[in-house]
């Protein structure tokens, strides 16, 4: 029952932002207006773009997880995974993880603990090359660039190094705690052993170069998106401004609030726009093209390799076929 409220709640507030959001568009509807003359190249571009990115998704949560100790799933198999992954989390959030976590555990042999310390790393590691990215291209094509007053290099370089010590420190307190008994004990020690092998892959100067190329090739390809997607709104964004655009996104997203962060996701775009001149409506605009493109293509992509019957399964849907001519995914039983 708390379940079920707390799903009404999560979509009122989505229906409470989205009013908010289409407020602010209405009062300057002239975004919406050119979103109806984008032209068709651009649209295909922007999708072929996104179809890129799913599968460097792959390919980067495929070496993370590998590096800790996850080995023997094929390529098609990880595109499978996180493209269905994506499609689930449209539904409910986090089942998507829940599916992939499940799949390769009984398919695989891979336990929980590596998974999730994959995750981990592939998480941080986005974070943490996206921050130097971002200072690399702000120090470098637009040096005085200050938000609120706030050097824009000094502030990112600040959360770059919380963020490169976070884990580090996290792993050396987390073993040194008191001993919890019960559920607090048994998270304790998962915890500990996460950091304890996600620390360790990070640990290796070829898979970080590995990962580095990966994000950089997504990076590249997202502020691509971005910059097709504000032009096509008549709001350009410098290079430099729309990396740190993207890096901001795309932490945000890692916090679902709402269901797929519906009314969220087009409020942080219109208030990041804002703060790097490119207004707060053309923002919302490039967020419903990005969003309607997007949802567009992983419910294709998911609905192609079986994502309908896993979500009618519910709870007992939870595997995937190796084959790559499979139609779907097979049903487990929890």
């Amino acid at each position: 029952m708390k379940g079920r409220a707390l799903a009404w709640l999560r979509w009122a507030a989505a229906a409470l932002l989205l009013a908010l959001a289409a407020r602010l568009v209405f009062a300057n509807p002239e975004p919406l207006r050119k979103l109806l003359e984008v032209r068709l190249e651009v649209v295909l571009a922007i999708a072929g773009l996104i179809i890129c990115n799913q599968v460097l998704i792959a390919c980067r949560l495929a070496l993370a997880v590998s590096q800790c100790g996850g080995h023997g799933v094929p390529g098609w198999t990880w595109f499978r995974l996180t493209s269905i992954g994506q499609f689930l989390n449209l539904f409910v959030p986090q089942l998507g993880n829940l599916f992939r976590a499940v799949a390769l555990k009984r398919d695989h042999g891979i336990p929980y603990t590596l998974y999730a310390a994959g995750l981990f790393a592939f998480v941080w590691l986005d974070l943490v090359i996206g921050l130097l990215l971002s200072i690399a291209a702000i120090a470098v094509l637009e040096p005085g660039f200050a938000v609120a007053g706030v050097s824009a290099v000094v502030a990112l370089s600040g959360l770059l190094l919380l963020v490169l010590a976070a884990p580090f420190l996290a792993g050396r307190l987390v073993p040194l705690l008191p001993l919890q008994n019960g559920w607090a004990g048994r998270v304790q020690q998962r915890s500990a052993g996460l950091l304890a092998v996600s620390l360790k892959a990070v640990q290796s100067a070829r898979f970080l170069g590995q990962a580095f190329v990966l994000n950089l090739l997504m990076v590249t390809g997202q502020v691509t998106t971005l910059w097709l997607a504000f032009n096509a709104v008549g709001a350009p964004i410098a290079f430099s401004r729309l990396i740190l655009f993207q890096m901001l996104v795309k932490t945000s997203n890692q916090v679902v609030i709402t269901p797929g962060n519906l009314g969220l996701t087009e409020l942080i775009y219109g208030v990041f726009a804002g703060a790097l001149n490119g207004g707060v409506q053309q923002g919302i605009a490039v967020a419903l093209l990005l969003r309607t493109l997007g949802t567009v293509i992983v419910i294709a992509v998911g609905l192609l390799l079986g994502g309908a019957s896993l979500l009618r399964g519910g709870r007992g849907a939870l595997a995937v076929k190796d084959q790559p001519g499979a139609e779907g995914a097979s049903a487990i039983k929890k």
